[in-house]
């Protein structure tokens, strides 16, 4: 007979994420953020400024967050026609996120990362996936913040 022993840490935290692909690197968006996914015609990008692209669905208006800009991804899908928009919430209202591809939704277990950085601060956490690959989660007050300074 084999006895397994588990601990588990009483402050273990437990959400709904959605999994994202930006290039090869896999992102989780929190569920309760999100209030629903899109693939935007071309009609429905519009520049603000002369330089910043926003979506119009529906007559209402969302700053459109690049992903592969922020974090460097060369490899990403950088027409949003040919991407999936996510629709989140945040304190400062709705956003638009861009990700090449939506893979699935899971419960994840969220772990601290240890390190304070500028980059990191874009995340709140990390996850181990099903296939030992980790992911970070997405902190989208910090990332919406980032596209006002």
């Amino acid at each position: 007979n084999t006895c397994f022993k588990i601990r588990l840490p009483l402050t273990l935290a437990i959400i709904d994420g959605m999994l994202v692909k930006v290039g090869d690197n896999i992102y989780i968006v929190p569920i309760l953020s999100i209030v629903e996914s899109v693939q935007p015609k071309k009609e429905n990008i519009k520049q603000f400024k002369g330089k910043k692209e926003i979506i119009d669905l529906r007559g209402e208006y969302f700053s459109l967050i690049k992903l592969y800009n922020i974090f460097k991804i060369d490899n990403a899908i950088k027409d949003p026609t040919n991407a999936t928009i996510l629709i989140v919430e945040t304190y400062r209202g709705k956003a638009a996120i861009m990700v090449d591809e939506v893979l699935d939704t899971q419960q994840i277990v969220i772990k601290k990362i240890g390190i304070k950085d500028k980059e990191v601060d874009k995340f709140s956490g990390a996850t181990i996936l099903g296939n030992g690959e980790v992911a970070l989660i997405l902190d989208l007050k910090n990332i919406h913040d980032s596209i006002y300074e």
